[in-house]
């Protein structure tokens, strides 16, 4: 209904613009129009023809500036035009010969027709302006001493009754036409300015989530240094490694469950690679308990191997995600070995290490920890199982997290797998630490390409003297 009255509204507005400039152009091309007088009545008659035009002319500009200013006269404006026009044609009429009549008839028909196009008239008032002209020339027509009531019916009448008839239908239709495009019009912009708030919102709320992600990034990025400030960090690495390591660490988020861990004891040093389970904070979180279980099983224990560590952070992790109303199934996979020039111990958790050997056939030695990970999980928790070997023909030592075994990639959207990945250190296992480092980390943003990194990432290179 607000839109209806709207639309009503806008052609009524449509409809002054267009009186108001149909009777300017109409008074000017009238007045003009009386060059022709001079051709076909005397030039007494022709005179009295000017000034009648003249004063209609002045009439239609007092309308047209009148029902300008003011909407409410448009009506009146309207109709003072027609019966203007239609004493116009009386008077002209009634100097006039017979054989004129048609001409006169057709042609002021025509300006009828003209000024309710033009003018945008409504069908009512183009009926109102019919009953008033009708009102006019019909007593003339019958009252008339110079022409009889047969004379007017077979020189024009009936041309002019026609297109009043005609006009009116043309009015309505037309009118029809205008208040449905307005009402069209009007849906649009409605349309338009809902989608332009709606938009507006959208920016708003994506500005606030803008916001709150900034915030929460800043928040993990935050996080992320807590994180490694109690974890081992890399100065401990140096201290127990020296320039005999590379490290690839690439979190799938900003804080990561991947976690390296090392320490020194009698000699042998002790290096881990972890995977604690998920992604993110809660990972982090995890990763974060899972260091203190090592560390304090590290502490606890005279002359450790890597299978008493595992088993004594195993019983740690159990006892703190266990609680009497429920049990988290968290914790951790985890590589871990212990090693000097000539010897090195190897146990995991659902994990494993891989070791460069040039002798061997395949050049890869896979240790393979028990497949069983650390934590409070559903199955049955196998005793984990240290694995020696020498290491005198070993000249590199890899410790992974699963992130880049499973990660999908590569031409056909499959995972790397072990076979793959040990085909890429057999290649470049021989070079300088800093360029198997480059080389990797270029094949893993390669691999990966167009598809998302599935986990976190971590790589420990070591070098073997």
């Amino acid at each position: 209904m607000n839109t209806l009255k709207s639309a009503v509204r806008n052609l009524e507005e449509k409809r002054v613009k267009g009186l108001f400039w149909t009777l300017i152009v109409g008074a000017i091309v009238l007045n003009l129009w009386s060059v022709r007088d001079f051709l076909f009545l005397s030039k007494e008659k022709a005179i009295q023809v000017v000034i009648l035009k003249i004063i209609i002319g002045i009439i239609w500009f007092a309308i047209a500036f009148i029902t300008k200013k003011y909407k409410k006269f448009y009506r009146i404006g309207v109709h003072i035009a027609f019966v203007s026009l239609t004493v116009l044609m009386l008077y002209i009429i009634n100097i006039a010969s017979i054989k004129d009549l048609n001409s006169i008839f057709f042609n002021f028909g025509t300006g009828f027709l003209l000024l309710t196009i033009f003018a945008k008239v409504s069908w009512i008032d183009v009926l109102i302006a019919i009953v008033l002209r009708g009102a006019l020339i019909l007593p003339y027509v019958v009252l008339s001493d110079k022409y009889t009531f047969t004379d007017f019916l077979n020189n024009g009448l009936i041309i002019i009754m026609s297109i009043g008839v005609f006009t009116l239908f043309f009015a309505y239709y037309l009118e029809k036409l205008e208040l449905e495009a307005e009402m069209h019009k009007l849906e649009i912009e409605i349309a338009n300015e809902e989608l332009k708030e709606t938009n507006e919102e959208i920016k708003q709320y994506a500005a606030k989530l803008e916001e709150k992600n900034t915030d929460i990034r800043k928040s993990l990025v935050y996080a992320s240094y807590i994180q490694r400030s109690l974890l081992t960090d890399k100065e401990m690495l140096n201290k127990i490694l020296g320039q005999n390591y590379f490290l690839i660490y690439k979190p799938r988020d900003i804080v990561s469950g991947d976690f390296y861990w090392a320490r020194e004891k009698n000699g042998y040093k002790y290096v881990a690679v972890a995977d604690a389970t998920g992604h993110g904070v809660p990972a982090a979180l995890v990763s974060i308990y899972c260091n203190e279980a090592l560390n304090s099983a590290f502490e606890s224990l005279e002359d450790p191997t890597p299978a008493e560590i595992l088993e004594m952070a195993r019983e740690l992790v159990i006892k703190a995600f266990t609680r009497e109303d429920r049990k988290l199934n968290e914790g951790m996979d985890i590589s871990l070995i212990k090693y000097n020039n000539s010897e090195l111990t190897f146990s995991g958790a659902s994990s494993s290490a891989l070791l460069y050997c040039p002798e061997k056939e395949d050049s890869i030695i896979r240790l393979k920890g028990t497949p069983t990970p650390i934590g409070n999980f559903p199955f049955e928790k196998k005793p984990f199982v240290n694995v020696s070997i020498t290491l005198n023909k070993i000249k590199m030592i890899y410790l992974l997290s699963d992130g880049i075994v499973h990660q999908i990639g590569g031409e056909f959207g499959k995972k790397l797998g072990y076979k793959r990945f040990s085909a890429i250190l057999v290649k470049i296992a021989e070079k300088p630490l800093p360029q198997q480092k480059q080389i990797l980390e270029q094949f893993i943003i390669k691999w990966i390409g167009d598809h998302q990194q599935i986990d976190d990432i971590t790589v420990l290179g070591i070098k073997i003297k």
